[in-house]
């Protein structure tokens, strides 16, 4: 799109951040938590909790500073940052991220709020028509993070309405979540766990009707 992308990742690069090869795509990295180098530069980061404790720092020399908040409810160290005058805008994905989160800061100075749509290359993903028929299947996608699963989040999935068999493939489950997860499921459902802190496999045949929660929604 003709912008050039610079990366200072808030940690060590590690194999994981280098295996995506971002360099490639024409990004430019600078060393791990090197604010100067950023200096004149427009900087952004999504949900991350090193880039509000580092942005004393990094407001010093960034040309602007934006924070996108990926949750439905606003950080603490997300308010001080703002209340200090470190945040200049806030970035939502969607009008019900934005009534959530900017409920608690739209009444402090200077909060400059911005709704943007996501890109999504919808060419990568295309729709299946003809998909076998004999289940209801379900995903779900997340980092190992107890913050990232509510407590009822099985429970959410044993309501679900389905006319057949429901399985679902969680990644990012782990002993953590499974302590977070306090609802235990009436009916029983049946555990696969592949790799360590990898994945669970849920099947159930309980056709109620979907309820749902805003505080414990998927």
């Amino acid at each position: 799109m003709g912008a050039i992308v610079h990366v200072c990742h808030t940690g060590p690069l590690d194999d994981n951040l280098r295996s995506m090869n971002l360099e490639q795509r024409g990004c430019v990295y600078h060393e791990p938590r090197d604010w100067a180098s950023v200096k004149g530069l427009h900087c952004i980061s999504f949900c991350n909790g090193e880039y509000l404790k580092n942005l004393p720092e990094i407001k010093r020399y960034a040309r602007s500073t934006s924070w996108v908040n990926c949750m439905t409810w606003s950080f603490d160290l997300e308010i001080e940052m703002h209340a200090k005058g470190l945040i200049d805008f806030h970035l939502y994905q969607i009008p019900h991220g934005y009534a959530r989160v900017g409920g608690s800061l739209r009444d402090l100075a200077n909060y400059r709020p911005l709704l943007f749509e996501p890109y999504f290359h919808a060419d990568e993903f295309p729709f299946r028509e003809s998909r076998p028929r004999d289940k209801f299947r379900f995903g779900r996608i997340s980092r190992s993070d107890p913050d990232k699963f509510g407590r009822r989040q099985l429970w959410i999935y044993e309501t679900m309405t389905a006319p057949v068999l429901k399985e679902g493939l969680i990644l990012g489950w782990d002993h953590r979540i499974e302590a977070n997860a306090r609802h235990r499921c009436q009916e029983p459902f049946l555990p696969f766990l592949g790799r360590p802190c990898g994945r669970r496999v849920l099947s159930s045949r309980s056709r109620r009707t979907i309820r749902s929660r805003h505080d414990s929604s998927p």
